[in-house]
């Protein structure tokens, strides 16, 4: 596999000001992408690209929110 792989969700962690987060959620091992601009989850079906994915969000600095952010972009 390479960063190829998942080059194509590049712009999650590569905008200057990524819409972007990850949300823990209770009982998932892993945190939800979440666009709290637009209320959407992105649902990544491979799982080696989705551990990639968050990997390289989290070394790109994106949140880590421990519950959902509103609609007005705090955490409810």
């Amino acid at each position: 596999m390479t960063d190829g792989d998942i080059e194509i969700y590049s712009y999650l962690w590569n905008m200057k000001e990524s819409e972007w987060v990850l949300v823990k959620v209770q009982g998932a091992s892993l945190p939800v992408i979440y666009n709290p601009v637009d209320r959407h989850a992105l649902i990544i079906e491979n799982d080696d690209h989705l551990v990639r994915v968050i990997d390289a969000m989290k070394a790109s600095g994106i949140p880590v929110l421990e519950k959902f952010p509103d609609h007005r972009g705090g955490e409810r």
